[in-house]
């Protein structure tokens, strides 16, 4: 694993991976919670394929879903902005084996953005 510091803000790049515990066997279907500080389970370890993701929002602000590869080209969003309290479900049809990063950008966050490793194995 890499790891780049830049003031406080610090963003890994995998370059082996984690390997997953027993607990977090990878699924095509993966529920993740929200909170106002970040998104739940930490790392998220998918099957490759098609994955369902339902978003929950247990926090107190607006959340958004967002996964990108490293380079942080767009993979998948969610469609609608989620509110306290409310669920959404992304469907991604083809997440390939690799190595992504799944965001929460809303501008009302301080910080702005908060990120979790995605792993698709």
């Amino acid at each position: 694993m890499l790891m780049f510091a830049c003031g406080t803000t610090t963003v890994t790049r995998w370059t082996t991976g984690p390997s997953p515990s027993p607990s977090s066997a990878p699924t095509n279907h993966l529920d993740v919670v929200a909170t106002d500080s970040d998104f739940q389970p930490d790392p998220m370890w998918v099957k490759s394929g098609a994955v369902t993701f339902t978003v929950t929002n247990q926090g107190k602000l607006d959340h958004a879903f967002k996964i990108t590869d490293q380079d942080g080209d767009p993979i998948a969003k969610t469609a609608t902005v989620i509110p306290p309290g409310g669920s959404v479900t992304l469907q991604v049809p083809a997440l390939a084996v690799g190595y992504y990063i799944v965001t929460d950008v809303l501008s009302s966050h301080v910080p702005p953005t908060y990120k979790v490793d995605l792993v698709a194995v």
